[in-house]
């Protein structure tokens, strides 16, 4: 009897539908259009290449380096060390000052620095301003001066681009991109920036709203803006955010050691000249480009495939609000990865045992191709991980 009455009317009414022309309508997650976001990742990613671009460019120039200077290649490589650890420490305070201050202006006061960085590296003449500024180019990011005068011609092309074109992004910024931005925050040719609507009011005769009520994104609270260096640690108190990390060390550290040996082993193994050695980096490059690709593909459809087997628990709105409640991210994200793992140690066993025998050159060389796949694949996949475990600070992740 309870369940019937508590079922049937209240009050003698029937209960009435919501009605759509006084129901709110939420605000689209992201306020920028599929072509914009496009440009956006377009330019970004210019501003990216340019980490992997310092290392990839430099590594064939350094028997040239340490003759031309007179040190041993040992020494040279203490630069290698150098941009390596500046990479692990400006990122503390880079991440983090981009989740609170926003995208854009670190964007352009890294480049900056990198530019400069860059300048200074294609005048210098002793090892030791080339150990600073190595440095100084870590934290804005062969005929080696044609190498630093190479990136230091193109970095001022991007640095350029994204003055004039990108937009704010950050969501503590400019909330799903409707909030008008000021000061260094607004592009000056805002053409990839959504038009903004805080403060406006939906027309009277709009046709496809049709009186609909709009709720409108409110410009975010204001929060302490200064940067914190150990943000990004306090992250590893969480167990899985410290194991993705490890991980990623691990394989970085792996990364670094035979790009940086690659070079000086080919020159002194196979005798080949400046032009060839910097030429044996092209298949893990190559390599590195396809699955990128390729693998971004992949984690889409193992998310999808494990979303289907979680039924509604995974709901497109869910993953939209970077709410993933019950939904089990870990293994989303790592359910290929296993493989990738096991194939790269294994590749990197054959790359060793092949450069101690010293066989044919194509042998090293293939093997460098295969790793550059794996290793590209866990990067990109843990990457992803990380950005998913905390989208309220992914730059600071």
């Amino acid at each position: 009897m309870a369940k019937s009455q508590a079922s049937g009317p209240v009050n003698g009414t029937e209960p009435q539908p919501p009605d759509p022309l006084t129901t709110p309508t939420p605000p689209p997650y992201s306020a920028f259009e599929p072509w914009q976001k496009r440009w956006i990742i377009a330019v970004v990613a210019f501003g990216g290449w340019f980490s992997s671009l310092s290392s990839f460019i430099y590594f064939p120039a350094i028997p040239a380096l340490a003759a031309d200077l007179g040190v041993s290649v040992e020494k040279i490589n203490l630069t290698v060390t150098s941009y390596l650890i500046m990479s692990g420490i400006f990122p503390a305070l880079v991440g983090n000052a981009a989740d609170k201050l926003g995208r854009r202006p670190v964007f352009l006061a890294t480049l900056t620095v990198y530019v400069a960085a860059n300048t200074g590296l294609a005048l210098q003449s002793s090892f030791g301003l080339l150990f600073f500024l190595r440095m100084m180019q870590s934290a804005g990011i062969s005929d080696w001066r044609a190498v630093f005068w190479f990136l230091s011609t193109i970095s001022p092309c991007c640095l350029l681009s994204m003055a004039l074109f990108l937009p704010e992004t950050s969501r503590a910024i400019v909330g799903n991109g409707n909030v008008r931005p000021r000061g260094v925050y607004r592009a000056i040719v805002p053409i990839l920036a959504p038009p903004p609507t805080v403060g406006a009011s939906p027309p009277d005769d709009d046709p496809e709203g049709q009186g609909q009520q709009q709720v409108l994104p409110e410009k975010p609270k204001s929060k302490s803006v200064f940067p914190n260096p150990l943000a990004c640690l306090l992250l590893l108190r969480q167990r899985r955010t410290a194991i993705v990390v490890g991980c990623v060390g691990i394989h970085y550290t792996i990364y670094s050691c035979l790009q940086a040996s690659l070079s000086t082993l080919f020159a002194e193994i196979y005798h080949v000249s400046g032009l060839v050695s910097g030429l044996t980096y092209l298949p893990f490059g190559v390599a590195c480009a396809i699955a990128a690709f390729g693998t971004g593909k992949m984690l889409d459809w193992d998310y999808r495939h494990v979303a289907d087997k979680q039924g509604d628990v995974a709901t497109s709105e869910k993953t939209r609000d970077d709410n993933f409640g019950s939904f089990p991210i870990e293994h989303a994200r790592l359910r290929s990865m296993k493989f990738s793992v096991a194939l790269c140690a294994f590749f990197i066993l054959g790359y060793g045992w092949s450069l101690q025998q010293r066989t044919h050159m194509a042998a090293p060389l293939v093997l460098q191709f295969f790793i550059g796949l794996t290793e590209q694949g866990i990067f990109t996949g843990l990457s992803t991980l990380l950005v998913d475990m905390h989208p309220e600070a992914s730059a600071t992740a």
